[in-house]
């Protein structure tokens, strides 16, 4: 859903003979779940720099994936020994002032500033500011692409050192710098230029993307996606695919079926019910990667955050993003795992910590019940297992996500996947933030399952029972209870294909 940021900064178009040029690095897209971990800026007076500002930050419990350090440069260690946001945000305010901000798609790194500056000074950002990309496809309407690259292409200015913050900076600094003097060579004054701004839009226009035609529109030259391309993969939980393109197509967009090199956005829905999904990834997903490792144009954003960029409110009806009930997803997940893998039916637990202390917290477990069964019994007896320490965070800054407590020896195994929000390291645990949303939360908790049942062992070991022979002859255990028999010696044996009995003894 769109966030209502109040008393924010307008997005205007000027050419001031003062201002601040601002650009962020982030681990991500999204405002609320990812942070900031650089900020920079250049203080401008009559086309001369008089300042500058450049820090790295710590807002605390944040992970820097291995793909925002081949893109910066930026490492987690580097991350780790940064001032924290509480040091870095009060100096920055103070280099900024009032100035108007200029930046290339600045509204995300406005966007970024003026909710961690709210959260964390309860002050706004009430900055105007200026997107250079704005300017650059006015001044150039034949161009298709608006990333800084193509900006300092087209401003014949070197892009090597891209993707930190106060080199990003620079060069958009240069580049106001370009296309001011190429405005005030086609136009003579900046305000004739600027005329070109006065909204003046064709209502009976139309516009084809693929099957999508959408009449009447009203295009948005000030959206992130216009005249961008848009491809979905999963399935959006609260609009219907079609309806979710024409909104795109709607504002001046383009929308796609397949990840390209012309791709710019790809949407990530829900992936649960993708048959191309591999590794918890649609191929699209995977796709998008690596085009945007090789430096093409091209970002992927959750679900939430497209109805953000498309300005979509929802129906009354319409269930929002924070009450989407993952543990839906996550019952089906356990159920198709007991079923797989034979074991009995109450085997996996996911349980509600009943304490004060923990309250709001769940327990996936692994229950391994007392055999031979007592069925007189209404509750069960057994040991318990755990996988992970699962809850819900419904406020603060990780509202919407999923925390994820486990050891750390588990992790090692496992693994983490890129689209985290967060990741802590404690003693013996390792600690994760996922959006509620992320397709990969359910895949990832259920690796988990797979990899702690791959382990288990039950305390009570035993040589062997009374169904060896059909054991040897089928080659694999056939006890009733798969949970309590991996404490079966001889099912180490079957395990490893060494059968000592029967028609298929391989074993002296």
């Amino acid at each position: 859903m769109r966030k209502n940021r109040e008393n924010k900064g307008k997005s205007i178009i000027a050419f001031p003979s003062e201002y601040v040029v601002v650009d962020i690095e982030t681990t991500g897209l999204y405002p609320g779940y990812d942070s900031i971990i650089e900020i920079a800026a250049l203080k401008i007076c009559n086309d001369k720099v008089v300042g500058s500002f450049s820090s790295l930050v710590n807002e605390g419990e944040v992970y820097v994936d291995e793909f925002i350090t081949e893109l910066t440069g930026i490492t987690q260690e580097m991350v780790n020994n940064a001032p924290g946001i509480e040091t870095v945000l009060p100096e920055f305010c103070e280099f900024v002032g009032d100035s108007i901000i200029i930046g290339q798609n600045i509204s995300f790194d406005i966007n970024f500033l003026y909710d961690c500056i709210l959260e964390n000074t309860n002050k706004y950002f009430r900055n105007d500011h200026v997107n250079i990309a704005r300017i650059f496809r006015k001044l150039y309407p034949e161009e298709t692409h608006y990333s800084l690259a193509d900006i300092a292409l087209r401003c014949n200015i070197n892009y090597e050192k891209a993707h930190r913050a106060a080199e990003d900076c620079l060069i958009t600094y240069k580049a106001l710098r370009y296309l001011h003097e190429e405005i005030l060579n086609k136009y003579g004054e900046e305000s004739e230029f600027e005329k070109l701004f006065k909204k003046n839009r064709n209502k009976n226009s139309k516009l084809k993307a693929s099957d999508i035609i959408v009449e009447g529109i009203e295009w948005d030259e000030d959206n992130p996606l216009f005249q961008k391309t848009c491809v979905f993969t999963g399935t959006l939980q609260n609009m219907q695919r079609k309806d979710a393109m024409k909104a795109v197509v709607g504002i001046g967009g383009y929308v796609g079926d397949n990840v390209t090199k012309k791709t710019n956005y790809l949407i990530l829905g829900d992936l649960s019910y993708c048959k191309s999904v591999r590794d918890g990834n649609s191929r699209k997903y995977i796709k998008a990667k690596e085009y945007k490792i090789k430096g093409y144009d091209i970002e992927v954003i959750p679900e939430s955050l497209f109805y953000e960029m498309i300005d979509y409110r929802g129906e009354e009806n319409v269930t929002e993003v924070q009450n989407y009930n993952y543990k839906e997803e996550l019952y089906k997940m356990i159920n198709e795992v007991i079923k797989e893998t034979g074991i009995p039916k109450n085997s996996i637990q996911f349980n509600e910590q009943v304490d004060n202390k923990n309250k709001g917290e769940y327990l996936l477990q692994i229950f391994e019940e007392d055999w031979p069964k007592n069925t007189s019994l209404l509750n069960p007896k057994g040991v318990t297992s755990p996988v992970l320490i699962i809850k819900e965070e419904n406020k603060g800054k990780y509202q919407g996500s999923i925390k994820i407590i486990m050891k750390k020896s588990q992790f090692e195994v496992v693994g983490c996947p890129k689209t985290v929000t967060s990741m802590k390291s404690g003693e013996d645990s390792i600690l994760v933030h996922i959006l509620r949303t992320d397709p990969i939360l359910i895949p990832y908790i259920r690796k988990h399952i797979i990899h702690k049942l791959s382990i288990y062992k039950s305390k009570n070991s035993f040589s062997c029972c009374s169904q060896f022979k059909r054991c040897s002859d089928e080659r694999h255990c056939v006890h009733e209870n798969l949970l309590y028999s991996t404490g079966c010696f001889y099912r180490m044996h079957l395990d490893k294909d060494e059968i000592f009995y029967g028609k298929n003894r391989n074993i002296d």
